[in-house]
């Protein structure tokens, strides 16, 4: 660390807020931007809003002596009733608003915190806002983002969602790319016919297609990894009785044992952030292909290991061809996709870029 960089007092009183500290990717991102600014130097303050969270059985990794620099303050709240019940949303913000009184610089990402961003300017604070996923819930509520314009520096870590914020008229945006480490695995020695696909149980992430697509043989076996539940998770279960193939709907599973038993990676999603997944997987030199949304093109993935989404028949001639590809035309596909994925996508890399948000030289925001 270069003191000289971080001589700004002002900048060393830090408060984060997030729905969860264990959840999903985004979390995971969080709990590298906690671990960045305590590498710095700082002791940061970190405000949970939820009440639960969902721990994933990777998240050991996450070293408490990264947590034991920083003081931790949970809210106590029920997230996920938050649009079922605006009031306990307010009093929540309220409550979180008063928590950041002695912050003089605060981050937090997702649209619940948008409406404090004008009475923490109005108090003076550094404001940094970060969305981390371009859908539709995020074009249809573009009004209300507009509000992150009062913002000091908007963090986005895409370039679709760059695109679609600088195209609206928004002048502070920063485009940060996610950190990903790679896994941990050993040779594939997975039959060919054994594939995974690792995900949350939700309808974006267009599960059904690829085991509808190869249910009349039966010589697939498809591994589903994934949390949550509910309707889309029994309609996947529907399916799967039905499919010739064999289809196993499991929860959470160590990655490198998913990456030990299974030959190929599947990422059919339909709209993504930053595909973690897919990233791991190509920094991790795994083989994967994935749908060829915009998100998953900018992360640099050989463009052989893309297909589309919406085609289930083209599909089934797709993943043919990749799980007979020879080793050679693979390690093709592998260079490429490590390399890409440590161009962009590195610990370090990240580091420097979360150095220049919260630590720019006097007088540059």
């Amino acid at each position: 660390m270069n003191p000289e960089k971080f001589n700004n007092p002002s900048l060393q009183s830090i408060h984060l807020a997030a729905p969860f500290l264990y959840h999903g990717g985004a979390e995971k991102q969080f709990r590298y931007l906690i671990e960045a600014l305590v590498q710095s130097g700082t002791s940061p303050t970190i405000h949970i809003l939820s009440s639960r969270s969902i721990r994933g059985i990777d998240d050991n990794e996450f070293d408490n002596k990264i947590l034991s620099r920083c003081t931790i303050i949970y809210h106590k709240n029920d997230v996920l009733n938050f649009n079922r019940n605006p009031a306990s949303w307010i009093k929540a913000l309220f409550k979180l608003f008063l928590g950041l009184k002695n912050a003089n610089t605060v981050y937090f990402y997702t649209a619940y915190f948008l409406p404090i961003i004008p009475i923490l300017k109005l108090f003076g604070k550094r404001v940094i806002f970060s969305e981390r996923i371009l859908s539709e819930r995020t074009i249809r509520r573009l009004s209300l983002y507009k509000i992150a314009k009062l913002a000091d520096n908007f963090v986005v870590n895409g370039d679709s969602l760059k695109d679609f914020f600088e195209g609206n008229g928004f002048k502070n945006i920063t485009l940060i790319r996610n950190r990903v480490e790679p896994i941990k695995w050993n040779s594939d020695l997975s039959p060919r016919r054994n594939f995974a696909i690792l995900s949350r149980y939700d309808p974006y992430k267009n599960i059904a297609m690829p085991i509808m697509a190869l249910s009349k043989n039966s010589k697939w076996t498809i591994n589903v990894y994934g949390e949550g539940g509910g309707i889309y998770y029994d309609e996947l279960s529907k399916i799967a009785e039905k499919s010739k193939c064999s289809v196993s709907l499991n929860g959470q599973t160590l990655v490198n044992e998913i990456y030990n038993g299974n030959y190929l990676i599947v990422h059919p999603s339909l709209a993504e952030g930053t595909p973690n997944v897919l990233l791991e997987a190509m920094i991790s030199r795994k083989p994967i292909i994935a749908s060829s949304i915009r998100e998953n093109k900018d992360t640099g993935i050989h463009a052989e290991c893309l297909f589309d989404p919406s085609n289930p028949d083209a599909f089934s001639e797709f993943i043919e061809n990749a799980v007979s590809l020879d080793a050679e035309s693979w390690e093709v596909r592998l260079d490429h996709n490590e390399r890409m994925a440590k161009a962009r996508y590195s610990q370090l890399q990240f580091q420097k870029a979360i150095d220049a948000l919260f630590f720019p030289p006097r007088g540059v925001n």
